[in-house]
């Protein structure tokens, strides 16, 4: 079990120690499993998620979280596009706020048209 990396950020691996030791024993070929509260704390950059990604398909090694969890409660919130905002009781809206907004294009799925 390794939980030294408690309260530090996810955006780099050089002084998460934990997830360095994650690496190695992995790339040794010690875990079978590893297994977050929240697989998006692992890692914050793509760097390391990829790293961490390859090196437990290459050693068969699986990862597991807390997440099914919170979609089973209806807890878990997936990133939303700019321009969009969650509402409180579940809903996706416009951000009310102009300078996030989609630069006087009406709607999100106009963006899509003007980007293609």
């Amino acid at each position: 079990m390794i939980d030294d990396d408690l309260g530090k950020s996810g955006t780099s691996s050089v002084e998460r120690h934990g997830f360095q030791r994650l690496i190695a024993e992995i790339g040794l070929g010690k875990a079978g499993l590893v297994l977050s509260l929240d697989a998006s704390r692992l890692a914050r950059n793509n760097h390391d998620w990829h790293q961490l990604l390859e090196l437990c398909s290459i050693f068969g090694v699986l990862i597991a979280d807390g997440e099914r969890h919170k979609a089973a409660r209806g807890e878990l919130r997936l990133p939303l596009p700019a321009g969009l905002v969650q509402e409180r009781h579940g809903g996706i809206a416009l951000n009310p706020d102009a300078s996030v907004g989609f630069g006087g294009v009406a709607s999100p799925t106009a963006v899509v048209v003007v980007a293609t």
